[in-house]
């Protein structure tokens, strides 16, 4: 690449600090030349303002005092951000090294997409060990307002925060703010008023890491996926006429007997966008868009 995106990534944190560094080594250990990193500490009394002071000549703004909570402290750092790419990284988690490179790359070679999301979610233990990585055949918007990335009963799983990424553009034409009063679901809440404007479109390549720990606010996840039901249906998104014939196909499990799948897949398939690697054995390989359908 010959001219590099801005990306602002904002880090709420609250008396994390045993994980804080990681965190932020995984963001700045990457060099990427055009990063804006912002830290919002909501008034540790821990040692994380010492670490986070350890780093300050890597970040564009950091402050430590009260807040309102985690998604108070990103609208925050949202504000000052003046990226063309966006994201949060909770400080707690990880990116992987080739992460902001691979971001870069993708919003500048295609200019129709808008946001994006790891189809290999990736998850690690206390110490930080990876423990799984997760595997999504694509993001589909029918599948979305249908409850399928929502914890719902056949959910495909939980669009990984960790992971997504989207443009200056979506956020400001989706109200430029994150949700305070939807819990913990403040994610979720995002992704309704994203997925009303734009498709989101699957990145092959893992990009962020969930760190599973007992302290974590995400611990209750049969709570995480009452709140995003919740959230979904007062989003009120379309759903298509289809979505009463996949259901009933699901409940019969006749799209697993053998032969039928395909025929299912071709009448009553979800559509996503994949972003794939071309020529991917090959030096000069590029990134490319493929149209799958699962069900």
């Amino acid at each position: 690449m010959t001219t590099y995106p801005k990306i602002s990534i904002v880090t709420p944190n609250y008396n994390y600090g045993h994980f804080l560094e990681q965190t932020i080594l995984s963001v700045i250990a990457q060099g990427y030349p055009n990063l804006e990193y912002i830290i919002i500490d909501g008034g540790s009394s821990d040692n994380s303002v010492e670490i986070i002071k350890k780093y300050e000549k890597h970040l564009a703004y950091w402050i430590s005092e009260p807040d309102k909570g985690m998604y108070d402290a990103i609208n925050k750092g949202f504000a000052r951000s003046t990226g063309q790419i966006m994201a949060w990284l909770n400080s707690d988690d990880k990116y992987f090294p080739w992460s902001l490179q691979v971001v870069a790359e993708v919003f500048t070679a295609f200019k129709e997409v808008n946001w994006i999301s790891s189809l290999q979610p990736g998850a690690m233990d206390y110490n930080g060990y990876i423990i799984d990585f997760g595997r999504f055949e694509g993001f589909s918007t029918m599948a979305f307002a249908e409850g399928r990335y929502a914890g719902t009963k056949n959910s495909f799983g939980f669009i990984q925060q960790e992971s997504t990424f989207w443009t200056k553009e979506l956020w400001n034409q989706a109200g430029g703010y994150l949700a305070t009063d939807a819990g913990m679901a403040g994610d979720f809440e995002l992704w309704c008023r994203f997925y009303k404007r734009e498709n989101l479109y699957g990145v092959v390549s893992p990009l962020g890491i969930f760190r599973c720990q007992h302290a974590q606010q995400s611990a209750g996840v049969y709570r995480y996926a009452a709140l995003c039901q919740k959230i979904l249906k007062s989003a009120s998104l379309p759903v298509t006429a289809s979505a009463g014939s996949r259901k009933w196909l699901r409940a019969a499990r006749i799209d697993r007997l053998p032969g039928i799948m395909h025929v299912v897949k071709k009448q009553l398939g979800y559509k996503a966008d994949i972003i794939v690697r071309a020529d991917r054995d090959m030096a000069k390989s590029t990134w490319g868009i493929q149209s799958k359908q699962f069900i």
